[in-house]
């Protein structure tokens, strides 16, 4: 996923637990309950981040690239 200074993501039919791994964000903070609900963050500082999603730990952690 490239970005250039914020992210947002989106839920579709569950609730989901977003985790970013420098931690960037708390689980509370990146927690999307409901369809259609967007978890917003604004990234400060160029570089490639990653994410995995607590209720799903089989999929590979996902990454953000900031230009």
């Amino acid at each position: 996923m490239m970005v250039k200074r914020s992210a947002k993501i989106g839920v579709y039919d569950y609730s989901l637990t977003l985790i970013n791994n420098e931690g960037l964000w708390t689980g509370q903070t990146g927690f999307l309950e409901y369809q259609g609900q967007l978890f917003e963050y604004t990234f400060n500082n160029t570089g490639t981040y990653t994410f995995n999603v607590k209720e799903f730990p089989k999929i590979a952690p996902q990454k953000i690239t900031v230009k």
